[in-house]
């Protein structure tokens, strides 16, 4: 178990979609202090608020995430 095993942080971010890949599913999220994209596994979620604040950012096609992802866990090569 590393040393972050346990800890716990506060992200703001957008929701973009959701994705099963082999037997997790996953959030990704526009991290909105940072401006970039990042993947989160649902489970290791503890808490998530609704914000009454709205967004008009475009953002790349879930299809296009998800091909990210794997291609950054090595689950496939890039095309």
């Amino acid at each position: 178990m590393g040393s972050n095993a346990l800890s716990v942080s506060e992200r703001k971010i957008e929701a973009v979609g959701i994705f099963f890949s082999r037997t997790n599913w996953y959030l990704i999220g526009f991290y909105l202090p940072k401006e970039i994209y990042l993947t989160f596994r649902i489970d290791r979620i503890q808490k998530m608020h609704i914000l009454n604040e709205l967004q008009s950012r475009e953002h790349p096609s879930l299809e296009n995430s998800y091909a990210s992802f794997m291609i950054k866990k090595n689950y496939m090569k890039s095309l």
